[in-house]
């Protein structure tokens, strides 16, 4: 019969051995009661929230599971804590192994649903904040355009407070394919290929003799950015398109320079996508990852701006 505090000494052991970004929840019988642990790695990359209602208890990875069972959130699960919760009873949280705060700034931008709540805000608050910040830098660039164009779905929030802060229109330029599947991760290049063809089909009128931002919020191999602007390319060679990008790769980081270390995906690192990739990552490969994308100037929202935890330098 396990006490809680074989339970911590579990799990101390765990953390010792598993490195990296997780959250987890388990459920266990202890000291005789139906118990649900629940725990965030040591620095906090990957999140989890808690909440309950009626002496009944839910831990989840977001805060909309818990909107959905309309259970009350009571925040988020603290980084190398173990969350002890039991029908009827007050939680008891236990440090495990608490490490500095770096959480990852790809769920802000892309992963999470934005109607989530993380570190007292919603992720569509955020990427609000990102796309404001992120005209700011346009604007002291001295930078125009006639309209801004997302690229479905997560990008949105950021294109509307951009066009939103330089008062310009906000349009849908691109249609999605709603079923189809994550390119990314397609084997060969071909088959992506034929997975972007199927994915986004552009709005003719809506670029035509336009200069227009198309705001992404994404770039793993470079595939769907370069299909957008290849696309638009073919239909308004004359328009200035200008991909102004809220996160150059899906690593988060630390300093106000654009993301030098790529994403260790088990993919052909010979492959072209993959060379494009690489080529942002390169020192002094802006410019260089620009010819490889085949699109005008990259605007990179830097680090400053995602620090919610004020944990940067």
């Amino acid at each position: 019969n396990h006490t809680v505090e074989d339970v911590i000494a579990a799990l101390k052991m765990t953390f010792h051995k598993v490195h990296g970004a997780y959250s987890f929840a388990v459920a266990l019988r202890v000291g005789g009661e139906d118990t649900l642990s629940a725990c965030r790695d040591p620095r906090g990359i990957r999140p989890g929230v808690w909440g309950g209602s009626g002496g009944t208890w839910i831990a989840a990875s977001e805060s909309v599971a818990l909107d959905a069972l309309d259970i009350e959130p009571r925040g988020d699960i603290p980084r190398g804590h173990a969350l002890i919760l039991r029908a009827g009873k007050e939680p008891i949280q236990l440090p495990i192994e608490v490490e500095e705060a770096t959480p990852c700034v790809f769920e802000e931008i892309y992963f999470a649903r934005p109607d989530s709540i993380m570190s007292g805000h919603t992720i569509y608050e955020r990427r609000l904040v990102f796309g404001r910040a992120l005209a700011r830098q346009w604007q002291d660039r001295g930078m125009e355009c006639d309209r801004v164009i997302p690229v479905p779905d997560t990008s949105r929030p950021a294109a509307a407070a951009f066009a939103e802060t330089l008062g310009v229109p906000y349009r849908e330029g691109f249609i999605k394919n709603r079923y189809s599947g994550r390119t990314f991760i397609m084997p060969d290049s071909s088959s992506r290929d034929m997975g972007l063809r199927l994915k986004l089909n552009p709005i003719r009128e809506e670029f035509d003799g336009q200069r227009v931002v198309i705001m992404d919020d994404s770039i793993v191999r470079g595939s769907t950015i370069g299909r957008s602007v290849g696309r638009y390319d073919i239909f308004a060679q004359r328009a200035l398109a200008r991909k102004h990008i809220t996160e150059a790769t899906a690593v988060g980081r630390k300093t106000e320079r654009p993301c030098r270390i790529p994403l260790r995906i088990k993919v052909d690192q010979q492959n072209p996508s993959a060379a494009r990739f690489q080529a942002l990552c390169q020192p002094g490969g802006e410019g260089y990852g620009r010819r490889c994308l085949g699109h005008t100037p990259l605007a990179i929202l830097y680090c400053k701006h995602f620090c919610v935890h004020q944990t940067c330098s």
